[in-house]
């Protein structure tokens, strides 16, 4: 059962939020699902080759490659200054945005630094595809996610390997991913919640009602901006035409697929929030705290170990700190920092 390791997460929450930043000025473009290659979604991959160590791992940047579901892929990996072998390290696995790649995603973030002020491993894996993405549906008939999705087969090996090479704490792993990555953790906290102590969709949660099938709660703070021009507040096609017109993993593009209980299509952003704090046993009404101009912060009211909370940044874009003054790091790892498996 989660539990949580300092003060309550409200109390903290609440003086994590603002600073003097400007919004990243950049907008990535919209997320989507993933674009194959060499392995059509449908088939189930190849079993992946067994990882073994190479040893001590180098302190700081490395960038390493792994054999997983027919595949050879590669990510970036961090380990901050202060690391010991035998003392256990929190890790945050991080996914990058559609069209973006892991060394993208680790400038734009800069989750790496914090690791080594704050003493915990990043790693930023690759996606797939020409223009890089990640294969998340959970909903369709023809997509068995659990079985024959190749990136939630790296993601499981890739923990394998670096719980084998580095001194990890399993209790404390952790997930981010902005945009479609955003997307990514919300389906690796589906299907291997078990692994995952809470995680953090950025511009891109996602809710796959009784298809995530997770068999236990799993904490979630999530960020998303009223302007976000890619990834809607308000949900729907309509008010995202440059999205509706990219392809689907199951075929077509995302305008052609029916909206009526599409999830990825239909729902605004406070109600995918809502569902999934249902799905945690939570209270469905949560309670807002304004934070100067920087954010609303709701709240749900829920079981130990299973907190959900959502931040609404008013005027934010589809970039990394959403909106004038917000610092999602900051409050990230404030919430990570409370919750362990």
């Amino acid at each position: 059962m989660r539990k949580y390791l300092t003060l309550a997460v409200a109390a903290v929450m609440a003086a994590s939020c603002g600073g003097d930043e400007e919004a990243a000025e950049d907008v990535t473009p919209a997320p989507t699902a993933t674009e194959t290659v060499g392995v059509e979604p449908t088939a189930t991959p190849e079993p992946a080759e067994p990882s073994e160590s190479t040893g001590s791992p180098t302190v700081g940047r490395t960038v390493d490659t792994i054999f997983s579901a027919g595949l050879e892929r590669e990510y970036v990996l961090h380990v901050p200054g202060s690391y010991e072998d035998g003392s256990l390290m929190p890790l945050v696995v991080v996914f990058h945005g559609y069209t973006m790649t892991a060394t993208e995603q680790e400038s734009e973030t800069e989750l790496a630094a914090l690791g080594e002020e704050e003493n915990f491993i990043t790693v930023f894996p690759e996606g797939r595809g020409d223009n890089q993405r990640w294969l998340f549906e959970l909903d369709s008939e023809d997509l068995d996610i659990t079985a024959s999705n190749p990136d939630i087969a790296l993601v499981s090996d890739l923990l394998d390997k670096l719980t084998t090479e580095l001194s990890i704490d399993p209790d404390r792993v952790y997930a981010a991913g902005f945009s479609n990555g955003g997307w990514m953790a919300s389906a690796v906290a589906c299907t291997l919640a078990e692994r995952f102590a809470a995680v953090a969709p950025v511009a891109g949660i996602m809710d796959f009602g009784s298809d995530c099938g997770r068999g236990e709660p799993v904490p979630m703070i999530t960020f998303h901006g009223t302007a976000d021009q890619y990834e809607p507040f308000d949900g729907g096609v309509e008010n995202a035409p440059w999205r509706a017109s990219l392809p689907a993993d199951v075929g077509g593009t995302f305008d052609q697929l029916p909206v009526s209980g599409n999830p990825i299509l239909e729902l605004d952003v406070p109600d995918k929030a809502t569902l999934w704090a249902e799905a945690n046993g939570c209270e469905s009404e949560p309670t807002p705290t304004e934070h100067a101009e920087t954010s609303t912060q709701w709240e749900y009211s829920c079981p130990q170990g299973a907190s959900v909370i959502f931040h609404e940044i008013p005027d934010g874009t589809h970039s990394w700190d959403i909106g004038k003054g917000f610092d999602t790091n900051e409050s990230l790892w404030t919430f990570f920092s409370l919750i362990s498996n």
